[in-house]
């Protein structure tokens, strides 16, 4: 607590710094009666401040104020712009809970240079602003400024290096102008633009970093300035040929044009690229995926899913030595397994669902440890068959550490390390397609389900501790389900229906206290069904086995009284979507609200249109572009079962 008399000077002090991890509790004098005549920096960052700092007011020499992480509430006050209006240079009041219009009076602080306003309340800019002729960063993103472009400001202002507008609400088509050559860094992601950008918009612009992402352009794509590293304008609607101009981009870290309406095919002289990230999904590009990943290569992430491409899988994959994630699902890829890539030592995501890859699962016989790191394996809706994959199922080191951590994402981060990028996948979780916008380091799941393998269950299923999802349904699977999966204290939802299983179902699956999703529906299993909470809640699991008996199937154990006549699959399904799917639909709307009823809350992040009470509580942890998709699960092959 710093002193609080009706009278207390510190003429000598200098520079002013208190910190929430030494455990103070911080009094500031509000009285107006202590001054700081000397005082160049203040550092008050996330003190749990309600109240607007006065000593500020008796300091005409202050160079540099942070006052940010606080819980401020109110318009930021209009005899601050009198404060330091010559010597202040940086001026950070981001993430506090400021309203209104930034204060005209700013624009007398002569000197600014840095102005971070970013995770407020405000809602309008003063366009004296583009009189502050040393301006070089601009935040202002997480407002809720309703505002057309500020064409004014890049006009006026000379000095301008970095402008962040984003997750505001600014509009309009942004005209045509020259950006500032000295302009570095342009954010406008999360707004609501609209209209053509300029294919030549960045012609004048130096820019390291171009995020154009979640608005609404359209037209075909604004070439990226020749030094950029970080060039997005995911979900847009920006159509056309991929220009080959981008293979120039040399110095290129993070590549996104995800979700937009790009035609024709990937450049060839994207060989040329250094980047970390490759993000093309959601397109629809066609062709086949050129060769062209040489050992020199960066790559930690390849995005391909949801387009048109068609072919084999080219070898040269194989290099990416760095690959964390691959995704190449939903597309028309025409090949066999891809063995080759059990060598990548880094790969935690391999997503090859709902092409049409066909043949036997084999391992390369060079590997004794095959995909060590791999978290995320979908095969789902192609074509393979013979038994499932042995030797990969023993070696999924990863997937038997219980101890990976599960409070950390993955986060994908160039070479140079000037900023990072979320892994994010849609899987089929408990009957629902979901894009996983973020993925957390402990998620586990494995999906073979709509191809044809036959054979058993292997038992070293069991020794998978860290699954959270196991989805084997649709196959031609026969035996018993093995009692190993008992084992498997981390699995929230089991999908073993559509096959041709029998025997009795284990007991330790019943006492899996995770699992609260199951269908062990259309098999040959017999006996009774055990006794357990999570069971009785279980009506729609054990459908289509009429030698099952117990509690729910409608037949008691010890009676000869047959069944009732068993509904189609298809009439099943459709029964299913008026009732206990419609039970499980709720359950993620529940975590959005912080219940904890189905699957672990951290593992999906709902959106509407932007959730600003939930960026404030994770703000500066996550990624703030967030996306979701929900969408009941429709196999495109669906007529082969």
């Amino acid at each position: 607590m710093l002193p609080n008399n009706r009278n207390c000077s510190f003429p000598r002090l200098k520079e002013l710094e208190l910190d929430l991890a030494v455990n103070l509790n911080v009094m500031l004098p509000n009285n107006g009666n202590c001054s700081f005549p000397r005082l160049k920096q203040l550092s008050l960052y996330g003190i749990n401040l309600t109240e607007f700092p006065y000593l500020l007011r008796s300091s005409p020499e202050l160079e540099q104020v942070d006052i940010s992480g606080n819980n401020i509430s109110g318009p930021i006050p209009e005899w601050f712009g009198r404060v330091g209006s010559n010597t202040l240079t940086d001026l950070y009041l981001s993430s506090n809970n400021f309203t209104g219009e930034i204060p005209s009076s700013i624009c007398q602080l002569s000197s600014l240079s840095d102005l971070i306003l970013s995770h407020n309340r405000l809602n309008s800019i003063p366009r004296c602003l583009g009189n502050l002729s040393n301006l070089f960063e601009l935040d202002l993103g997480d407002n809720e400024i309703y505002d057309a472009f500020p064409h004014w400001l890049l006009n006026a202002t000379q000095a301008l290096g970095y402008l962040d507008l984003e997750s505001n609400m600014f509009h309009g088509v942004i005209n045509e102008i020259p950006l500032p050559p000295q302009l570095e860094g342009l954010s406008l992601s999360n707004n609501l633009f609209s209209g053509h950008l300029p294919i030549d918009f960045f012609r004048n612009s130096t820019g390291g970093r171009v995020d154009l992402a979640n608005n609404n352009f359209d037209g075909p794509l604004p070439i990226s300035p020749p030094n950029v590293r970080f060039y997005s304008v995911a979900n847009n609607k920006f159509s056309g040929d991929i220009p080959h101009q981008f293979c120039n981009a040399t110095e290129l870290a993070m590549l996104s044009f995800s979700s937009n309406s790009l035609t024709g095919s990937i450049p060839h002289c994207f060989i040329n690229l250094s980047a970390t990230v490759l993000d093309l999904r959601a397109n629809k590009l066609i062709g086949h995926i050129p060769d062209i990943f040489f050992s020199w290569n960066y790559l930690k992430a390849i995005w391909l899913s949801q387009n048109r491409l068609e072919g084999t899988l080219p070898r040269s994959l194989a290099n990416c030595k760095n690959l964390e994630v691959l995704d190449l699902s939903e597309n028309e890829l025409e090949d066999r397994f891809p063995y080759w890539l059990d060598t990548l030592p880094n790969l935690q995501v391999l997503n090859l669902r709902s092409n049409k890859l066909r043949g036997l699962i084999n391992s390369s016989r060079k590997n004794n440890h095959p995909f060590p790191e791999l978290h995320i394996f979908y095969l789902s809706d192609n074509s393979f068959y013979g038994h499932l994959p042995a030797k990969y199922i023993a070696n999924f080191i990863a997937m038997k550490d219980e101890q990976r951590s599960a409070s950390q994402y993955m986060e994908l981060e160039p070479f140079n390390r000037d900023s990072t990028y979320p892994a994010s996948v849609t899987v089929v979780m408990k009957g629902f397609e979901i894009e996983l916008v973020r993925i957390l380091t402990g998620f586990m799941t494995i999906d073979f389900s709509r191809n044809f393998f036959e054979g058993e269950i292997p038992e070293l299923i069991g020794d998978l501790k860290a699954l959270k999802g196991l989805n084997i349904s649709h196959n031609n699977l026969t035996g018993s389900i093995p009692s190993s999966v008992g084992n498997l204290t981390n699995l929230e939802w089991l999908d073993l229906s559509s096959n041709k299983l029998d025997g009795k179902i284990p007991r330790g699956l019943a006492d899996l206290s995770w699992l609260d999703w199951l269908n062990l529906s259309d098999n040959q299993l017999v006996g009774p069904v055990p006794r357990s909470t999570q069971f009785d809640t279980f009506n729609h699991s054990f459908d289509g086995n009429p030698g099952l008996c117990g509690h729910p199937p409608p037949k008691a154990c010890g009676t000869d009284d047959q069944p009732p006549p068993s509904t189609s699959p298809g009439e099943r399904e459709e029964e299913a979507g008026s009732g206990h799917w419609i039970e499980w639909r709720a359950v993620p709307m529940g975590y959005g609200c912080g219940l904890a009823l189905g699957i672990s809350a951290w593992f999906i992040m709902w959106e509407t249109l932007r959730p600003r009470w939930l960026v404030r509580m994770i703000e500066g942890l996550i990624y703030r572009t967030t996306k979701r998709k929900m969408r009941n699960v429709a196999p495109r092959n669906s007529s082969r079962y």
